[in-house]
């Protein structure tokens, strides 16, 4: 038998909903602060059927139209999708390490979807990736880091291995056209907040990024983070689109940051 962990990643935007995690100026990893309580946890018995979606459809909440139910199973990992976008497990924007937290490729896998063809373009312009880091010793601490680093390391996207032979090695394996792309600078924290449950704790971050090497909108974007851990995996959830366009973005995709559905033994 499995279990389905409905994660609620977006804490609505009101402020009586969120509370400060991160501080621009901070020095030291922020620690957990509970906000509310939510058990969003059912158990259920899956069809026998070989279409993996469908063995769950029956129990995933109700969504508009224009959306769908998408699965990576090798994720274990379900999520929204709108008509018309593009889903793709190669062109994401960030898979690799945190600083000194080095993670096996092995031990890395991820998911992406887009408005834009990356197969086209390369690196998308609006899109959402869920990455995922497996066998953890610290999954929780990890979400907690990459947080952290996110907001204050003063460049990010693939990010260096500590020996410099080892960074080189590892960005062989990928087009230098879509890893250089994604390199990108936060320049304002726009908010920070965390949502705690009885069974995990989710850490947002919204932030102002300047993308070094794109050009027009895509080279100012706002992205969203959000980070949290089940068991021994760590979940990163990666939101982004240009600046001037958030607002109409979030008019009409706001949903995609509600839910993410972890599928667990």
């Amino acid at each position: 038998m499995r279990k389905m962990l409905f994660i609620i990643i977006a804490v609505l935007f009101s402020s009586c909903s969120q509370q400060s995690f991160f501080a621009p100026t901070q020095t030291a990893t922020p620690s957990v602060t509970p906000t509310r309580t939510f058990v969003p946890t059912r158990t259920f018995v899956p069809i026998n059927t070989p279409d993996p979606l469908a063995r769950y459809q029956y129990s995933l909440p109700q969504i508009p139209e224009g959306f769908t139910w998408k699965m990576n199973p090798e994720l274990d990992t379900i999520f929204l999708m709108p008509d018309g976008w593009f889903f793709n497990t190669e062109y994401c924007p960030m898979i690799n390490f945190y600083e000194t937290n080095v993670i096996d490729l092995s031990d890395i896998g991820q998911t992406c979807i887009s408005q834009e063809n990356p197969f086209e373009v390369g690196k998308y312009s609006t899109g959402q990736a869920v990455i995922v880091y497996k066998n953890v010793e610290d999954a929780e601490g990890l979400a907690q880091y990459i947080i952290y680093i996110l907001a204050t390391s003063p460049e990010f996207g693939l990010l260096f291995m500590g020996a410099q032979e080892d960074t080189i090695e590892f960005l062989k394996k990928f087009p230098t056209d879509i890893y250089m792309k994604d390199v990108h600078q936060t320049t304002q924290v726009i908010n920070s907040w965390q949502y705690k449950t009885d069974t995990y704790t989710v850490y947002h971050l919204r932030v102002e990024a300047d993308y070094l090497n794109e050009t027009n909108d895509n080279k100012k974007k706002i992205v969203q983070y959000s980070a949290f851990a089940v068991k021994d995996r760590t979940y990163l959830m990666v939101f982004e689109t240009p600046y001037d366009q958030w607002e109409k973005i979030m008019g009409k995709y706001s949903l995609l940051l509600d839910y993410l559905i972890i599928v667990y033994q």
